[in-house]
C-alpha cells in the first residue's frame, strides 16, 4: 500500500500531466492493486469529475458520507471559493491583531511577557510569508499546465493549501497574548468613536451627527459601520434617518433582525424590499440566490437594525461589501462585541444625552408645567433618573404631561429611586422609567391590553384586529355587551398607550401598531414577576417544535407561539391553567394530537389561524368555558361538527376555511356575538333555521361566502336560505352579505329592514343591472364595503337626486372589478360628503373607464389611502383635470397601476403627495413621465421595470437625479 502523502502527490500529478482518457485508465489499472479501497475511490472520482464536473454534483454531494481523505480532496475542489475567502478574513483578523499588540507591547514590563509577545509576532510574519509563496507557486505551475487541466488544478491547490493556512491562523488567533479587556479596548484594530446623540421629541440626532454618519456612509472606505450603545439611546432613530436621507445607493434597504432572528423571516423582509415575489414554498438557499442575484451588480446600502449576534451574510443571499463594489452595511446593536464578530471598520458608540439635551426633551414631552418653581427642582432629579435615554425621558414625560401639582413629580421621584435596586440586569434608567409608566397606568383595563401587546413576536406590526381578537374574552376590557362598544374602548385605550409612547403606530395608522423592543422586554419581564397573570412567550423565533423543557404547562396562563414553524404539537400536555393559547401563523402545522385538550378546560381564548390542519380533534369539546375561537385561513379545515358543543362561545372566525356547510348541530351556539365566514367560498349549505335561531349574534360577515340567498315567495330547504331568517337576529349591528346572480333578491334586501345594519355588500353576476336604483342608494348610507364585479351591464353605480339621501358617506371600501361597460364611477354622485371616508379602492378589468377620477370628485377623496387600478385597457389618465388645490389626496400612501395599455399620465397638475410612500407601475407603456420629483414626494419609492424607467421624461437631470434613487427594478 502507498501512504496517503504519497497518494496526494501522484492525484496532483495526475492534474497537471497532459494525459489522455487512456493514460487515465491504465492508471488506475496498474494502481488498483497499490492503493486503499478508499484511495480507489478517490482516483475513480477524479477521473469522473474531469469529465463532466457538472453532472457529477450530486454524486459528489452523496460521497460526503464517506469518510476518508478522498472527500477531503474535492471539498478543496468545490469549496475553493468559499475556503480562500474565509482565509482572507482570518488574515485580515490576523492584521488587527498584530496592530493591537504593536500598541501594548510597550505597556508590557516583565521580560517573560514581552519575549512570548515577540514569538507570536514572529510567526505571524511567517504566516504572512507563506501565504504570499504559496500564491507565487500557484501561478508558476499555472504556465506549465494543460489548460484544460488547469483551473482544475489551482481550484484543488487553492482549496487545499488555503485551508492549511486557515487552520494555522485560526489556532494562531486564538493565542493572541492579550487578555479579554485590551481587545475590547482596542476595537479589533479598528476606528473607534464615541459621541453623544442629540434628541428631540422622537429622539431625533442633530444635524452635525447625523452628517458624520453620512460622511462615513458616503466615503469609499468602510463598508462595514457598527452603532452600538444601550437600548433606549436612540439607534434606530439615527438609521431610520440615514435610511431617509443618504444617497448614492441603489437600492436602500432597512432591515430589522431581533434578538431571536428567524433567518427566512429575515431574508423574506429583505426580498420584499427588493419587491423579489417569493412562491411560499421558497428555502432559506432559494431566497438567498434570488437575493444574491438582485444585489450582486448592484451598489446597495443595507441597514440592520437591533443586532444580537454575529450573522451569516452569505446565508441570507447578501454579496459581500468592498471597497471595490461601494457596497455598505449598517448595523445597530447593543453590544460591542457584536461590531468585532462582524468586522465593522468603522464602530460609534452612542452615548446618553447631556442634561440640556434630556431638559429640552422632557420639556418638549411634559409641557412647560416643568418650568414651575415648585416643579423644576423635582422634573430635574426625576429626569437625572432617566440616565440621559431618549426613551425613558420620552415615555416618563408622556405619563406627566401637564401634571401641574407636585404630587404626581414626588411619586415618580420616589417610585424610580425605589426600584433601582430591583432592576439589576438590563439597562437600569430606561428600564426604571418604563416601569413607572406602567405602573402609573390609570386603570387596569390599560395595563392588561398593554401586556397583550408583548404576545406579538417583537419588532413586528401588530393588526389591531387580530389584538382585538385576542381580548375579547376579558371581562375588564369588555364590560360593556356591545361587541362595537368593546372595540370601540378598546381604540381608545391604544391611543392612550402611543399618547404615552408604550405603544407606536405601525405600518398604517389606524390598523396597526408597534412595541418598542425594550418596552416589550419590560412587559415579558412584568408578566414573568407575578404581576397580572403568567406568560410564555416564544413568538416568531423560528420554532419548530414546542420546548417541553421550558414551558410549564401547569402554572402558565397565557401561551404565545404564533407566527413560528411548529410542525407537531405536545400529546396531552397538563394545561389546567391555561387560559389563552395562541398558534396562529404556524403554516406547517397540520394535525392536532387527539387528546391535546384534554387537560385544558379553563381555556378561554384558543387561536389556530393561517394553519395547515384539515380537521379539529374531537378533545375540543371539552373546552366548554371557550370563549374566543379563531380559524381563519386554515384552507383546509372542512369539518366544524365538534364546534357544536361549545355553547358558551362569543367569538368565532371560520374566514377562509374549506367549510361546505354549516351544520344544525350548530343551532345550540346561541351565545355566539360574532360569526365571521368571510371568505368561505366553498360554503353552499345552512341547516335550516339555524342563523335566525343565533338571535344574540351583533355581527355577522358573509363576505365573498355563502350566495344561495333566495327572497321571493315560500323556499324549499335546498334553494336556499331566505333573507327573512336575518330579519330574526334582534342584536344585529352589522352585517356583511353577498348576492350573486339575482336582482330580484338584490332589490328585496335593499327594500327591506337589513340596511340598517348593512355594512358590507358584495354583488356578483348580476346580468340585467344597469345601475343601483337611486330609491335604493339612500338606503346604503351606512354601508363601510361595496364590491361589485361581473356585472356585465352595469354602467354607473347610481344616480340621486335634489332631495335624497347621500349614500356612501360611511364607504371605506370599494372594489369594482370585470365591469365592462362602467364609464364612469362618480358621475351623479359628487357631494363634498360622498365619500368623505372612502381609504382602499380596486379597479380591475373596467374597460370602458377612461379615467379615474375628475376635479369634482378628487376632493372628496380626503381620506384616500390606497388605490389600485389594474386591466383597463382604456384607462389614459387617473386624475381627469388641472387640479386646484395642491394637496387633494392627503392620505394616499400606496398607488398601483397595472397593465394599463393607453396610460399617459397620472395626472396633469403638480400635486403634493405629502403621505405616499409606494407606487408600483407595470405594463404601462404609453406612461413618459411621472409627477413625481424630490420636492414632492421626498420619501416615495417608486417599482416598475427597467425598461420603463430609462424611457422615462424628466423636466430636469436634477429632478431625475434626486428621484432614482428611490426606484426599485422589478424585473
Amino acid at each position: 500500500m502507498i501512504t496517503n502523502e504519497q497518494f496526494e502527490g501522484f492525484l496532483e500529478a495526475l492534474l497537471m500531466a497532459k494525459w489522455e482518457l487512456f493514460n487515465w485508465l491504465l492508471a488506475a489499472f496498474f494502481l488498483f492493486f497499490m492503493i486503499s479501497w478508499e484511495q480507489f475511490k478517490g482516483l475513480l472520482l477524479c477521473f469522473f469529475f474531469m469529465l463532466n464536473w457538472e453532472k457529477m454534483k450530486g454524486f459528489m454531494e452523496a460521497s460526503v458520507r464517506w469518510h476518508g481523505l478522498v472527500v477531503l480532496h474535492f471539498y478543496y475542489l468545490k469549496e475553493h471559493k468559499k475556503i480562500y475567502g474565509a482565509l482572507v478574513e482570518e488574515m485580515k483578523r490576523l492584521k488587527n491583531n498584530q496592530h493591537i499588540i504593536h500598541r501594548h507591547a510597550d505597556d508590557r514590563s516583565r521580560g517573560e511577557e514581552k519575549c512570548h509577545i515577540q514569538d507570536w509576532l514572529d510567526k505571524a510574519e511567517g504566516i504572512e510569508r507563506d501565504i504570499v509563496s504559496i500564491k507565487k507557486e500557484i501561478e508558476q505551475r499555472k504556465m506549465n499546465m494543460n489548460p484544460w487541466l488547469a483551473k482544475h488544478y489551482l481550484s484543488y491547490k487553492l482549496g487545499k493549501m488555503a485551508q492549511d493556512k486557515l487552520n494555522e491562523m485560526i489556532e494562531h488567533n486564538a493565542k493572541i497574548p492579550l487578555d479579554q479587556e485590551e481587545l475590547s479596548s482596542s476595537c479589533n484594530g479598528n476606528l473607534l468613536m464615541e459621541f453623544p446623540i442629540t434628541a428631540s421629541e422622537n429622539e431625533v440626532c442633530s444635524h452635525e451627527r447625523m452628517q458624520t454618519i453620512l460622511n462615513y456612509v458616503e466615503d469609499d472606505q468602510n463598508p462595514k459601520i457598527g452603532i452600538y450603545g444601550m437600548g433606549g439611546i436612540g439607534k434606530t432613530t439615527l438609521v431610520r434617518h440615514v435610511h431617509e436621507r443618504v444617497q448614492g445607493f441603489d437600492p436602500i434597504i432597512f432591515a430589522t433582525v431581533s434578538k431571536e432572528p428567524n433567518l427566512q423571516v429575515l431574508q423574506r423582509n429583505i426580498a420584499t424590499a427588493l419587491d423579489i415575489s417569493l412562491p411560499a414554498e421558497s428555502t432559506s438557499e432559494d431566497i438567498a440566490l434570488r437575493i444574491y442575484i438582485q444585489l450582486k451588480h448592484r451598489k446597495y446600502l443595507l441597514i440592520l437594525d437591533d443586532v444580537w449576534g454575529e450573522l451569516d451574510l452569505t446565508q441570507l443571499g447578501i454579496p459581500d461589501p468592498t471597497n471595490g463594489n461601494g457596497c455598505k452595511i449598517i448595523l445597530t446593536t447593543r453590544s460591542l462585541h457584536v461590531c468585532n464578530s462582524m468586522q465593522t471598520g468603522v464602530q460609534i458608540k452612542i452615548e446618553p444625552m447631556t442634561k440640556s439635551e434630556a431638559w429640552d426633551l422632557l420639556r418638549k414631552k411634559a409641557g412647560d408645567v416643568i418650568l414651575k418653581d415648585s416643579i423644576q427642582p423635582i422634573a430635574e432629579e426625576t429626569m437625572e433618573e432617566c440616565g440621559g435615554l431618549p426613551l425613558a425621558i420620552v415615555t416618563l414625560g408622556g405619563a406627566l404631561r401637564n401634571k401641574s401639582t407636585t404630587g404626581p413629580w414626588n411619586e415618580a421621584l420616589r417610585e424610580l429611586r425605589l426600584s433601582s435596586g430591583e432592576t439589576v440586569g438590563m439597562e437600569l434608567a430606561v428600564f426604571q422609567s418604563l416601569k413607572f409608566s406602567y405602573d402609573y397606568l390609570k386603570g387596569v383595563d390599560l395595563k392588561k391590553l398593554f401586556l397583550y401587546c408583548c404576545l406579538f413576536p417583537e419588532d413586528c406590526d401588530i393588526d389591531i384586529r387580530s389584538l382585538k381578537d385576542i381580548c375579547y374574552f376579558d371581562r375588564v376590557l369588555n364590560y360593556v355587551s356591545s361587541h362595537f362598544q368593546s372595540h370601540s374602548r378598546i381604540d381608545k385605550i391604544i391611543e392612550k398607550l402611543k399618547e404615552l409612547s408604550l405603544l407606536e403606530s405601525g405600518f398604517v395608522d389606524n390598523y396597526y401598531v408597534k412595541m418598542h423592543d425594550l418596552v416589550r422586554d419590560m412587559a415579558l419581564w412584568i408578566t414573568s414577576e407575578g404581576e397580572g397573570p403568567r406568560f410564555y412567550v416564544k413568538a416568531g423565533v423560528g420554532l419548530t417544535e414546542v420546548p417541553e423543557d421550558e414551558v410549564d404547562w401547569e402554572e402558565v396562563e397565557i401561551i404565545s407561539l404564533m407566527m413560528n414553524d411548529l410542525q407537531t404539537l405536545p400529546d396531552e400536555p397538563k394545561g389546567t391553567k391555561v387560559r389563552m393559547l395562541l398558534l396562529g401563523q404556524n403554516s406547517g402545522l397540520r394535525s392536532i394530537p387527539f387528546s391535546f385538550f384534554v387537560h385544558m378546560d379553563g381555556m378561554q381564548v384558543l387561536d389556530l389561524s393561517d394553519t395547515a390542519i384539515s380537521s379539529l380533534p374531537p378533545s375540543i369539546s371539552l373546552l366548554k368555558k371557550l370563549k374566543v375561537l379563531l380559524l381563519t385561513n386554515c384552507e383546509h379545515l372542512e369539518d366544524v361538527q365538534p364546534l357544536a358543543a361549545l355553547t358558551q362561545l362569543l367569538h368565532l372566525k371560520l374566514d377562509g376555511t374549506a367549510i361546505k356547510e354549516l351544520p344544525a348541530a350548530m343551532k345550540g351556539m346561541r351565545s355566539l356575538r360574532l360569526l365571521s365566514l368571510h371568505g368561505t367560498r366553498h360554503l353552499s349549505k345552512i341547516a335550516h333555521n339555524l342563523l335566525s335561531g343565533m338571535n344574540n349574534l351583533q355581527k355577522l360577515d358573509m363576505g365573498m361566502s355563502y350566495r344561495r340567498w333566495v327572497a321571493v315567495g315560500r323556499y324549499a330547504v335546498s334553494s336556499g336560505v331566505h333573507l327573512s331568517e336575518l330579519l330574526c337576529m334582534k342584536h344585529l349591528r352589522y352585517l356583511e352579505i353577498t348576492i350573486e346572480s339575482n336582482i330580484e333578491t338584490l332589490e328585496w334586501m335593499l327594500r327591506s329592514r337589513l340596511t340598517r345594519v348593512l355594512k358590507g355588500l358584495h354583488i356578483i353576476s348580476c346580468e340585467g343591472l344597469v345601475e343601483i336604483q337611486s330609491c335604493h342608494l339612500s338606503s346604503l348610507a351606512s354601508l363601510s364595503i361595496l364590491g361589485i364585479s361581473c356585472c356585465s351591464d352595469l354602467e354607473r353605480i347610481g344616480t340621486i337626486g335634489d332631495n335624497e339621501e347621500l349614500p356612501f358617506t360611511d364607504l371605506v371600501h370599494l372594489g369594482l372589478i370585470e365591469l365592462p361597460k362602467l364609464e364612469s364611477i362618480w358621475e351623479g354622485l359628487e357631494s363634498p360628503r360622498s365619500f368623505q371616508n372612502l381609504e382602499v379602492v380596486v379597479i380591475d378589468r373596467c374597460h370602458s373607464l377612461k379615467s379615474f377620477i375628475s376635479l369634482n370628485s378628487v376632493l372628496q377623496l380626503k381620506k384616500l389611502c390606497f388605490l389600485t387600478i389594474s386591466n383597463c385597457t382604456e384607462m389614459e389618465e387617473i386624475i381627469d383635470a388641472e387640479v386646484g388645490e395642491e394637496n387633494p389626496l392627503p392620505n394616499l400612501n400606496a398607488l398601483r397601476i397595472l397593465k394599463l395599455p393607453k396610460l399617459t399620465r397620472i395626472c396633469t397638475a403638480f400635486l403634493t403627495w405629502t403621505s405616499l410612500k409606494h407606487v408600483d407601475v407595470e405594463e404601462c407603456p404609453q406612461l413618459k413621465a411621472v409627477p413625481f420629483n424630490s420636492h414632492n414626494a421626498r420619501s416615495l419609492k417608486i417599482a416598475g421595470e427597467r425598461g420603463w424607467w430609462e424611457t422615462l421624461q424628466w423636466e430636469d437631470e436634477e429632478t431625475k437625479t434626486s428621484v432614482q434613487k428611490n426606484f426599485i427594478p422589478s424585473d
